[in-house]
């Protein structure tokens, strides 16, 4: 197979089989079979934010930003139980459109009704009949931490996953408080750090009556609340890390193999491939030449000023190196020939790659 795979797609090749050359025996190349490889996209994306507008059905539907939110187009799920005394929605669609395997199911809030604030979601809301109360359970979410925000004009929620009871909130904002500027306790109730070990649990969220007698419920946001300085699980990659990579942060032994970071240098800017830019970037101007299959980047060691380095962790608390576990691959053309090949070797010693306080940096081996 060739060395690598860039991304997805479908790849034809001829398969060889290589034997190495000795002082006693020349290297000998085989070819084989065309082999036709299919690469699929990573489905393990990462749930950031989910979005719900209960009720939507009687107005505009909701999009971008609420208390929180990732950007003004924002998704927002319509889930209306329309009449009904349990509705339910298998697969919610995260904030950015991408389909999630989280689920929503509604019981005993068939009626929707609506309070007049200019904000859709806001305006719409799901309730159950006078003086009675109504669930919500969400299904299906990925292992880690959750917040979250429970909107109502006037409304007060529980939260419970299993036997951890997270307790009551209260919103009032009825009458309505004007201008509307979201404030916890006000319009929307926070629950922060809902702790979720294994896709099984479930989150039951209580609709209880508020001070006029109906429990209700205009909207929620489900967001992710990892963070990247904390390791859970002591495997060496933060519990935000792990998240992104599709990871369960509770369990180390159980991870399977990803790829953390890479860096083709394709180039001149020298980002990696996840947008990684460097920390140090000196005396690289004309350091930009052909590669294996793009760009290089070329650390001569006739200029031993040149460096390039990057964090270990990044700002957003992604890890580009984890020094727990793991292994680094390189692709490297030295300057210089082996003396089976009639040169003089590297002469002396050097280092490739080399993490020291919280850097990761590459520089002339030789």
């Amino acid at each position: 197979m060739p060395d690598r795979i860039l991304g997805p797609g479908v790849y034809t090749f001829t398969a060889q089989l290589r034997a190495l050359s000795s002082f006693v025996c020349s290297g000998v190349v085989s070819n084989l079979d065309l082999v036709t490889l299919t690469v699929s996209a990573c489905t393990n994306t990462a749930v950031n934010l989910i979005n719900i507008d209960f009720g939507a059905d009687i107005g505009a539907l909701k999009t971008g930003f609420a208390a929180i939110g990732q950007t003004p187009a924002d998704i927002w799920n319509p889930s209306t139980p329309l009449g009904r005394r349990s509705a339910a929605w298998p697969q919610l669609l995260a904030a950015d459109g991408s389909p999630t395997a989280v689920g929503l199911i509604v019981s005993n809030a068939p009626a929707t009704w609506g309070n007049g604030s200019g904000d859709p979601m806001y305006n719409s809301f799901i309730s159950a009949d006078p003086d009675e109360t109504a669930t919500l359970t969400l299904t299906n979410l990925p292992p880690g931490a959750w917040n979250l925000y429970l909107y109502g004009h006037d409304a007060t929620f529980g939260v419970n996953v299993g036997t951890n009871d997270y307790g009551l909130r209260t919103n009032q904002d009825w009458p309505s408080s004007g201008a509307l500027i979201w404030q916890s306790g006000l319009q929307y109730a926070l629950y922060t750090n809902i702790l979720i070990t294994s896709p099984a649990d479930r989150v039951t969220i209580t609709m209880q009556p508020g001070v006029y007698g109906r429990a209700l419920i205009a909207g929620m946001q489900i967001a992710a609340a990892w963070s990247p300085s904390v390791d859970t699980d002591a495997d060496g990659l933060s519990d935000l890390t792990e998240h992104l990579l599709g990871l369960n942060p509770n369990i180390a032994d159980v991870n399977p193999q990803v790829r953390l970071a890479s860096w083709h240098f394709n180039t001149p800017d020298w980002l990696g491939d996840q947008g990684q830019p460097p920390l140090v970037n000196s005396n690289l101007t004309a350091a930009f030449v052909n590669g294996l299959e793009g760009g290089a980047v070329d650390l001569d060691f006739t200029n031993d000023t040149k460096r390039l380095a990057y964090r270990l962790i990044e700002p957003n608390g992604r890890t580009n190196l984890n020094l727990a576990y793991g292994a680094v691959r390189l692709w490297f053309k030295p300057d210089w020939s082996s003396g089976v090949n009639g040169g003089a070797g590297p002469v002396t010693s050097g280092r490739l790659l080399f993490p020291t306080k919280g850097l990761c940096g590459v520089r002339n081996p030789s």
